[in-house]
């Protein structure tokens, strides 16, 4: 699964709205559960794609640039 946006924030629902601007349709609760957004905190990011993979069975994620995911990775490496 390629993540499109990889945003760590303390403001998971503003930056979840942003994208809810370009792409028509996207509603903000869709961009908060989409597996194509890794939007929030270490914490909520991490929990999201737990939640993807129970939901989806996805396993594999590709970011475009790694430096500001490698603390969810370590997250999910401690789970």
């Amino acid at each position: 699964m390629l993540v499109q946006v990889v945003d760590v924030t303390d403001d998971r629902v503003r930056a979840a709205a942003r994208p809810g601007q370009d792409v028509e349709g996207l509603t903000l609760n869709g961009a908060m559960q989409t597996p194509f957004l890794a939007l929030g905190t270490v914490d909520e990011i991490a929990d999201q794609l737990i939640a993807g993979r129970a939901r989806w069975g996805i396993t594999y994620f590709v970011v475009r640039s790694a430096e500001p995911f490698a603390p969810v990775i370590a997250r999910l490496r401690s789970s």
